[in-house]
């Protein structure tokens, strides 16, 4: 008996065609990103955002057309266990291995760059999560839903075979499941990254499936000419372009409408508007297809033939040129045509390169195919695969994926400093100073030269003072060693520390393109601070004051209004210099306390004036040769690159010659370019920041102990035994003082809700650092924003007109005080500073004015962006803990420091149980915050109660405590049912306690803020 064998399908050329313009929809895509948030205030953001949106395509018809392909090629062919073990053998050699060799580049790649450990259990551990999620790249995504709708192939296959009727109802089964799944998401639970899975592109599979079955039927449809143009066909052919054009202009108008009106849609109308946007441009792709395979010259069409053939291995390289290298080495541009060119060149330069390697690995390079898939004209290998060819190609990936690993490896001990020592260049003092400036900038600390070289730059005349006696500008960071930078890095790539991926660009950025990296020579950046001041001939500087006086008149609204500074010289001389505004750049805002503006000192805001971060001074240690420096490295818990060190955390078992004044914590190492090394980890207690003889006496103190330190580090440490003490900074680094009251104060509900606003002029991402305040006490990270705002209100102090206060001062309450203070957003705020100024004098406003214009600071941040900065929000995954149902409650226990989250954020346990002493605890800190409303004593609740911490905390005994921080007279009465009634406890609260015998940290702060909020009325939002 014999059988016919089917009938071979015939070839669609077009289809290379469809990959082609699939790819091209990608790149663009990609190529407009950053647009889309750094040319927000440009009057090309409709052009930018109409790229962004309208190609947003590429992926989804790289959806459709592999579904399209699967069926075309296997629905007529006997279902057979031969068929389906070669179906997925081709998927493993040619899709999965490139995924994985390119997951493992990209992930170690970034780790490195990150300089994060490489060959660690975590680091395996996060690669393999990354791997199994699809996001070692956030475009391998797209492989990775493919993965998921292979495993699905065999089975809809046999069912589509077995049913014609399955058949007939595949477009409105894709889409009833896809959109199932995504309603059911919205409403009734929520997914993690819902995008990657494959069930959001279900309408695409099934229609690629549909016209993979029905090809034969439809393809006259698709071949657009004058034999096939029936009227049916016609109104077909305008139908579906019509409505591609509609909806795809629909969906770029509500994007443009909800990126820069910040008009707020339902996400829905997001997910249908891409939905069958994509949908119909993947239909006109493939009929556009057919035309210009068909009707255009083979000019046009071989090299997009080309392309289609190389479009798999493009989409998974174009992004390291991308990123790694076009972004990474593209010097910040802002001229606008300039602009223009970059993001151009930024898609032709992914797009030839891309081809360019591709091209030439595929068809030079043996086993190519394990990098990029089965190339057409490509090596490759033959398709009737053994097991034991498999095993064998198995190995080869393992090889290849060690050796890279290795590479990354070998390439991250890369600890050498070539730089060399640069001599101290002297900085000018004006011999003779003008009666008057536009801007008078109080302050040589970063923030001082930034704020004076911005306000130059923006045309105005500028007089730095400087009133610390230094010799040098750059303050803090130079006269005070604190040579390692706390940076804030962008979300997007948050573990790169590049230009690139900083959040404070601008001048900051230009500074720090002239150092040497996060740790950096002390005489270098004093020097870039000098070019810096020196470039502009428009400031005038003046070293060594030795006082430096408000001159006060009256300002508007009953303000008073500061009109300049009384300087005196180092030679005594007095000047009366009159300003429009001055801008307040001391460490601890002198001028604005001097001035009248209205400050808290310390933690005042959580009733703790006396609680302030301890102070440091820095020291240095000599003979630090590359072998020495390399063994900080191997050091247990510490690590190196070529200039900063970190980690020997048994440091903190210091014990200095009082320790109630002075302790060690683990080393921050920053390494200088002659041998020698700064080190930042002295605590240095009972320091008054603002009283010069107890700053004094501290300096002394810690110069007296640093020598002893030294020691204690060369006999506990190996790697210290030959170094020798080469002293101490000048100044201190002092951490805290005031904080000011300006016309909005940051919180900390603002930086654990990553808020952005309107008049934002800088954004921190940095960890909520709050160090010691005591011998006793071993600070604490309190949590780790993504991105957070300033609004440049919060450098506008109160009663007080014509000043504004940079730095660390600003208004911020203690808490956010932990990350708004690191000098680069410091750096960023000064900037912007400086460029009010000039906008408030153009318009004949106070800045106070200014500041109060949405229109005025919508051209300031406009004009800011212009000159080099990055004002954009940028695009995260909410944090897990705001989904969490005591999220509100969490924002009230830590910003009054009832919990913390460490610096991933995992710490704060809201679903682990509390006990009584824990709760105890928490409102005894409650009492401390607000003793008016809490005066009573909570530990009460408790007498008698066996060993409290491993007694559960239920619902009652919660309430009793909470009862008796009221008042320890009426705690028996204050019941549930009592707070109930007086409304300070809502029902909405006691319904999400899950288990009343059992109750959780998360539940216990949700109660703590019911009572906050409607006994004590205090609301932490």
């Amino acid at each position: 008996m014999t059988t016919t064998p089917p009938l071979k399908n015939e070839r669609i050329p077009e289809l290379q065609l469809v990959r082609a313009l699939a790819i091209l929809g990608v790149l663009s895509v990609h190529a407009s990103a950053s647009a889309i948030d750094t040319m927000k205030q440009s009057g090309y953001y409709y052009a930018y955002n109409f790229i962004n949106i309208f190609m947003k395509y590429g992926t989804p018809t790289f959806i459709l057309l592999s579904s399209f392909v699967l069926f075309y090629s296997y629905y007529s062919r006997p279902l057979t266990g031969k068929l389906i073990s070669g179906f997925y053998k081709k998927r493993l050699l040619y899709i999965i291995v490139p995924y994985i060799l390119f997951s493992a580049g990209y992930f170690y790649y970034t780790r490195y760059l990150s300089n994060l450990p490489l060959f660690t259990a975590d680091s395996f551990t996060a690669f393999f999560e990354r791997l199994r999620t699809g996001k070692a790249q956030s475009h391998l995504y797209f492989v990775y839903i493919s993965v998921q709708f292979y495993l699905l192939f065999p089975i809809l296959l046999w069912l589509t075979k077995k049913s014609q009727w399955l058949v007939r109802l595949l477009i409105p089964l894709g889409f009833a499941i896809q959109w199932g799944f995504v309603l059911m998401n919205k409403y009734y639970w929520t997914v993690e990254n819902k995008g990657s899975w494959s069930l959001s592109y279900f309408s695409f599979f099934f229609l690629g499936a549909a016209l993979g079955i029905y090809y034969p039927k439809i393809k006259e449809w698709l071949i657009v000419n004058k034999q096939n143009a029936t009227p049916k066909r016609v109104s077909a052919w305008i139908f579906v372009w019509a409505a591609w054009l509609a909806l795809a202009l629909a969906h770029v108008t509500v994007y443009y409408n909800a990126r820069a009106l910040g008009t707020r849609y339902n996400s829905l109308l997001f997910e249908g508007l891409w939905n069958l946007h994509c949908i119909f441009t993947a239909l006109v792709v493939i009929q556009a297809a057919f035309i210009i395979y068909r009707s255009f010259p083979s000019v046009i069409v071989k090299p997009l033939y080309r392309l289609g053939e190389l479009s798999f291995g493009i989409y998974l390289i174009h992004i390291f040129f991308l990123t790694y290298i076009y972004d990474w080495y593209m010097p910040q541009i802002s001229v606008a045509w300039q602009v223009h060119l970059k993001y151009l060149g930024s898609w032709l330069f992914m797009l030839v390169a891309s081809w360019i390697v591709v091209a030439f690995v595929s068809r030079f390079i043996p086993f190519s195919w394990m990098i990029f898939g089965n190339v057409p004209g490509g090596k490759t290998i033959k398709l009737n695969i053994t097991k034991k060819q498999i095993v064998i190609a198995s190995v080869a990936v393992l090889l290849i994926a060690s050796a890279v690993l290795i590479g990354l490896w070998y390439k991250s001990g890369e600890t050498k400093n070539l730089n060399e020592k640069q001599p101290l260049e002297e900085v000018v003092t004006e011999a003779t100073i003008s009666e008057s400036y536009d801007v008078i900038v109080a302050g040589t600390d970063p923030e001082g030269v930034t704020a004076a070289v911005s306000a130059a730059r923006n045309g105005l005349k500028v007089l730095l003072v400087d009133g610390k006696n230094r010799a040098i500008l750059g303050g803090l960071m130079t006269v005070g060693g604190l040579n390692t930078l706390d940076n804030n890095f962008s979300p997007l790539n948050s573990g790169l520390p590049d230009k690139h991926h900083f959040l404070n660009k601008g001048i900051f950025q230009e500074w720090y393109d002239q150092i040497e990296g996060t740790s950096f020579d002390t005489n270098t950046a004093a020097n870039v601070f000098n070019k810096l001041v020196a470039g502009e001939s428009n400031i005038d500087v003046v070293m060594k004051a030795q006082s430096m006086e408000p001159i006060m008149g009256q300002g508007k609204d009953g303000n008073r209004a500061i009109e300049g500074l009384t300087i005196v010289r180092e030679d005594g001389s007095v000047h009366s210099v009159k300003a429009n505004v001055v801008i307040d750049a001391t460490q601890d805002g002198d001028i604005g306390a001097a001035a009248g503006a209205p400050f808290t000192i310390g933690r005042e805001d959580l009733n703790r004036p006396e609680a302030q971060m301890a102070v440091t001074l820095v020291f240095g240690l000599s003979g630090v040769t590359q072998e020495i420096w390399e063994s900080f490295g191997k050091h247990k818990n510490s690590g190196v690159d070529s200039m900063s060190g970190w980690g020997f955390p048994d440091a903190k078992d210091y014990v200095s010659s009082n320790p109630e004044r002075v302790k060690m914590r683990g080393l921050n190492i920053g390494r200088q370019n002659d041998n020698t090394i700064l080190i930042n980890a002295m605590h240095i207690f009972n320091v008054d920041p603002l009283d010069p003889a107890s700053v004094a006496a501290a300096l002394k103190d810690g110069k007296a102990e640093a020598p002893r330190i030294v020691e204690y580090l060369k006999e506990t440490f190996t790697e210290f035994k030959d170094l020798e003490f080469s002293g101490t900074a000048d100044e201190l680094y002092i951490r805290e003082s005031r904080h000011f009251q300006g016309e909005y104060r940051l919180t900390m509900a603002d930086v654990m809700e990553n808020r952005d606003f309107w008049d934002a002029v800088g954004y921190g991402s940095y960890d909520v650092d709050i160090q010691s305040t005591n011998y006793l006490d071993q600070g604490i990270i309190m949590m780790s924003p993504e991105q957070y705002g300033v609004p440049f209100r919060t450098l506008v102090p109160l009663e007080v007109d014509n000043l504004l206060i940079v730095g660390r001062a600003a208004s911020f309450d203690s808490m956010p005080h932990g990350s708004a203070r690191v000098i680069p957003l410091g750096m960023a705020t000064a900037q912007a500073a400086g460029a009010a100024v000039k906008l408030a004098m153009d318009n004949q406003l106070t800045v106070r004015e200014l500041s109060e214009s949405t229109e005025l600071i919508g051209e300031l941040r406009a004009a800011l962006e212009k000159q080099g900065m990055d004002l954009s929000m940028h695009k995260f995954e909410a944090p897990a803990y705001t989904k969490h149902k005591a999220y509100k409650a969490l924002i009230a226990a830590v910003s009054m420091m009832n919990t913390s989250g460490g610096y991933d954020n995992s710490y704060f346990d809201l679903d682990g149980v509390s006990n009584d002493q824990r709760f105890v605890y928490k409102l005894n800190n409650v009492g401390k915050i607000l003793p008016n409303d809490f005066p009573g004593d909570p530990a009460k609740a408790i007498e008698g109660v066996s060993k409290p911490t491993e007694v559960q905390l239920t619902l009652e005994q919660a309430i009793r405590i909470i009862a008796y921080a009221i008042d320890t007279e009426q705690g028996e009465t204050l019941t549930i049912d009592e707070m109930k009634k007086r409304g300070w406890i809502t029902q909405d609260t006691l319904d999400a306690i899950d288990n009343p015998e059992a109750v959780t940290n998360g539940e216990g702060f949700m109660l703590i803020r019911d009572v906050l909020e409607f006994y004590a009325n205090k609301v932490y939002e």
